[in-house]
């Protein structure tokens, strides 16, 4: 890959929360508008445009794992100035609204939960019979 077009994917990362946008970026890299906007299609195989939605809803599908964060901030701390945009960029990315989202994973999680504390119970009892066989052998 490009290594300008890498330093400007880390860039990207670390500035997502930032109002981005390909000319802003151009001109953080000392590059020509239309050189950067084609480095993007055939490195990345898309817009600049369609990668910063992508790795922005990345994130906050991250973020929607976090109960404390309400919505709208995660939004914000993801770039989206509108909240809006957000949802419907979002929807159109995972097919679900963010609260849809949070909501699956919740319950995703707690039926992992479930299902580790019954195979650690299992577990325990298995431990439980194999320590009283052991005591008996050695009395």
């Amino acid at each position: 890959m490009n290594l300008r077009v890498k330093k400007a994917l880390k860039f990207i990362e670390k500035n997502l929360d930032k109002n981005l946008t390909l000319k802003k970026l151009a001109k953080h890299f000392n590059l020509n508008y239309s050189y950067l906007c084609e480095l993007f299609k055939r490195e990345i195989g898309m817009s600049f445009s369609e990668y910063l939605t992508k790795i922005r809803i990345k994130r906050a599908k991250k973020l929607l794992r976090d109960k404390s964060l309400l919505i709208k901030q995660i939004s914000y701390k993801v770039g989206y100035r509108h909240i809006s945009n957000f949802n419907h960029d979002f929807k159109k990315q995972t097919g679900l609204s963010p609260l849809e989202y949070r909501r699956k994973w919740q319950k995703f999680i707690f039926k992992l939960y479930q299902s580790l504390e019954i195979k650690i119970r299992k577990i325990t009892n298995s431990i439980r019979k194999y320590t009283k066989r052991i005591r008996k052998f050695t009395k």
